[in-house]
Formats: C-alpha cells, sequence, structure tokens
C-alpha cells in the first residue's frame, strides 16, 4: 500500500526556516582578522646542511683562489739570485743574467710541480716562463721546440723552456730571459 504524502506543507516551513540570515559580528570579525597561514618550514636539518654547503664551497674557493695567486716561493728582481735559488731547490742550473734589459722586469720563482715557474714582467704585464728537466734525448745546444703568436717553448743545456705571453709582442722579449 502505497501512500501519497502531501508535500505541499514542507515548502512553507523550510522557507521560514532556511532563509537568509545575516552572520553575527564575531563571525565576520574573525574572518578580517584571520591571519595567512605561515608557510611550512624547512627543518633545522635542512637549513644547516645548506649553511654548512656554503661555507665549504666559500672555503674551497679561497683555497683555490689563494694557490692560483700564491706568494712567489723567492721574490727577488735579481737574475743571479732566482738562479742561486733555482738551483739550490731544484737543482736545476738556469742560465739568468743578474740583470735583464728593458722592458722585462724579473720578480721571482716558485716550484710548480716538477718545473719551476719565474715570473718576470714585460711593460708591467706579468709573465711566466716555466722551466723543467728535458726529455733524456733532447739536445744540449739551443733548439726551438714551438714558436707561435703568444707561445715560446725551446730545450737547451738539458732543460725544457715555456713561455706563454699575454701579448703578441712578448713572445719575443722572452729570449732576453735568457740572452741579455
Amino acid at each position: 500500500m502505497k501512500q501519497d504524502l502531501d508535500n505541499t506543507w514542507v515548502e512553507p516551513v523550510l522557507a521560514k526556516h532556511l532563509r537568509r540570515v545575516e552572520a553575527p559580528a564575531e563571525l565576520w570579525m574573525g574572518v578580517e582578522k584571520r591571519e595567512r597561514p605561515a608557510r611550512p618550514s624547512r627543518p633545522n636539518w635542512q637549513i644547516a646542511l645548506v649553511a654548512i654547503t656554503a661555507m665549504v664551497i666559500a672555503g674551497m674557493g679561497t683555497i683555490l683562489n689563494a694557490r692560483r695567486t700564491s706568494h712567489l716561493s723567492l721574490e727577488s728582481a735579481s737574475g743571479s739570485e732566482i738562479q742561486a735559488w733555482v738551483k739550490a731547490t731544484t737543482g736545476l742550473d738556469v742560465p739568468l743574467p743578474n740583470r735583464v734589459g728593458q722592458p722585462v722586469r724579473l720578480a721571482g720563482a716558485r716550484l710548480t710541480g716538477k718545473a719551476v715557474e719565474v715570473s718576470y714582467f714585460v711593460r708591467n704585464r706579468p709573465e711566466r716562463l716555466f722551466i723543467a728537466r728535458a726529455d733524456v734525448h733532447a739536445p744540449l745546444e739551443h733548439r726551438l721546440v714551438e714558436r707561435s703568436s703568444k707561445r715560446v717553448s725551446w730545450t737547451m743545456g738539458g732543460l725544457f723552456y715555456a713561455v706563454d705571453c699575454a701579448a703578441a709582442e712578448d713572445a719575443q722579449v722572452a729570449c732576453m730571459l735568457c740572452h741579455s
């Protein structure tokens, strides 16, 4: 048995009880004062890891930069003093004149692995002459190995010499280091 419900009474009741009402003032004040939710913060260990990584990178950069621009093992403008230091330190007998002519000015020397680096200036541009023992088959007399616009290398007296120059005109000046 099916009963038909008379739903005509429902609508007036719903209309009476479900009409629009105004929200209480406290509710709106709470909505207006609501703070934005805080961004999720990183755990302390992540912040510490980032800080330590940054410090390690900065420290390595400082160490590498210090090695690249390290002080010369010997600072001297005297060819004979540099020659004596190189011979005492490495056993290499590098023929450097006591004084070199203009536009060259000696600055010093330092060890670089199995080679010696003689620092000098050409017209106030820093240059370096690398000297190492030559191949056992290298001739004792002066022999040009390579000559380009910015690089000169040669063997002489059982030693190998190489100069990488900042300017092409300085490649010729390197000869003055040994032949002034």
